[in-house]
């Protein structure tokens, strides 16, 4: 099976070079990823378990959803994909901030968003999604879960917040 093709940025998210998803992952260069959190009216957060056959943190928990930027895609369109692809939901998105994770071997800018939903949806590549209080999240986070915490969470949760 072929790779796909990954764009490379620089520390701005300006695109350096494409190149093949492999290479990217080998040499350990800087792509763009998104991450979706989604959020309840109760300000809880949705979380999906990660299946145990992926290559990368299987088993641990990540954000509502979360991929790659495809070549020539702006991130929030990479993140409704990605929303629709993993749990079947085209939401309104609001961007809540970057962040970078540097970690094994995740090398990426990450541009985090976040939407609203009630119930519970599909869940088509994760193990299970389930949804968490902010105050008890459960164990492991991926390490890019982490850093959306540590870093943009806390301006996620003051938005939910005024939405209620």
């Amino acid at each position: 099976m072929e790779s796909p093709l990954i764009e490379i940025v620089d520390e701005s998210g300006k695109v350096l070079e494409v190149i093949d998803h492999r290479e990217c992952f080998e040499r350990r260069l800087l792509r763009r990823a998104v991450h979706v959190l989604v959020f309840n009216l109760k300000g809880e957060v949705l979380l999906e378990l990660r299946a145990l056959d992926r290559r990368f943190f299987p088993g641990f928990w990540n954000c509502s959803s979360s991929g790659f930027v495809a070549v020539g895609e702006e991130p929030l369109a990479a993140a409704r994909r990605e929303t629709l692809e993993e749990l079947g939901l085209g939401l309104v998105l609001r961007p809540a901030g970057t962040f970078r994770v540097d970690s094994g071997n995740d090398n990426s800018l990450n541009y985090l968003f976040f939407g609203f939903f009630e119930g519970l949806p599909c869940c088509f590549e994760a193990r299970k999604v389930e949804w968490f209080s902010l105050k008890n999240l459960p164990e492991p986070l991926t390490p890019a879960l982490q850093a959306a915490i540590n870093n943009t969470l806390s301006s996620a949760g003051r938005t939910v917040a005024r939405n209620r």
